[in-house]
């Protein structure tokens, strides 16, 4: 009990002095960057397997995001306007300076400095794509299966559903996982992080979410604008679920050495 207790203290001061709460908040912006041609690049690699973005609108929780939600699908539809090769590439180079600021944030957290900015360029738009395609195609399965597991198994069709979503979640963290370690590591040693950002990013959004029910005041002090800046703090608190998930691995990969 001693040692597990002297173990999280030592994890607790290897957080600190990597910042999490700032590289936290710095992901949140450039995801927000980001979201819209992220999502065009889903709506792509969704087209592979038939099915459209607004397959994408299962996965949110609460319809208290659900003007979010239609905007950033109307902009995603207006982004392929002009062209779908063109508006392909900036979305594919969009999306990769996510993974771009992701990777920086892991090369602080695994305290070892890339030598090439052009690899870490490229490693990031491949792992955009990756995480693309993987997503897509899980969700893409999870169209089918959905509606039959709601018909025919009723709540326990939720509950199933509720775990392929998870499934497909934890498949998404890994791979961002992966990608944030500058180091050739295993997808065992991500493990524990991942199953931390997901199981945790699922309790705190249902804490916050019971808040804005029972307790919150956003909608009397910020009006008909009160879902922006809930869904920012919301967005933080999943960023830092995520920042200490690649902590978590940092840790237990650099104490084993």
């Amino acid at each position: 009990m001693r040692g597990f207790i002297l173990k999280i203290k030592n994890y607790n001061k290897f957080k600190s002095s990597k910042k999490a709460v700032t590289f936290a908040g710095g992901l949140v912006f450039f995801f927000l960057l980001g979201l819209v041609p992220t999502l065009y690049l889903f709506s792509l690699t969704l087209s592979l397997f038939g099915k459209e973005l607004s397959h994408l609108g299962g996965f949110f929780i609460t319809e208290k995001f659900s003007v979010i939600r239609e905007f950033v699908f109307l902009a995603t539809e207006n982004i392929g306007a002009g062209g779908s090769v063109i508006a392909g590439f900036i979305a594919v180079y969009s999306a990769g300076s996510l993974f771009v600021h992701l990777r920086y944030t892991g090369e602080v957290i695994y305290n070892q400095k890339s030598t090439s900015t052009i690899l870490v360029r490229i490693l990031s738009i491949i792992a955009s794509i990756t995480v693309s395609l993987a997503v897509s195609f899980l969700i893409a399965v999870y169209g089918v299966l959905s509606p039959f597991f709601l018909s025919v198994l009723g709540f326990l069709g939720k509950i199933i559903n509720f775990f392929i979503a998870m499934f497909i979640t934890f498949i998404a963290v890994i791979i961002i996982n992966l990608t944030a370690c500058p180091q050739k590591i295993k997808i065992k040693e991500v493990i524990k992080g991942s199953l931390f950002t997901c199981v945790f990013s699922v309790i705190f959004t249902a804490v916050f979410l019971i808040y804005l029910k029972y307790f919150s005041s956003y909608d009397k002090i910020y009006g008909k604008i009160a879902v922006i800046p809930i869904f920012f703090a919301w967005l933080f608190i999943i960023m830092r679920c995520l920042v200490s998930g690649i902590t978590i691995n940092a840790y237990e990969r650099l104490t084993k050495k």
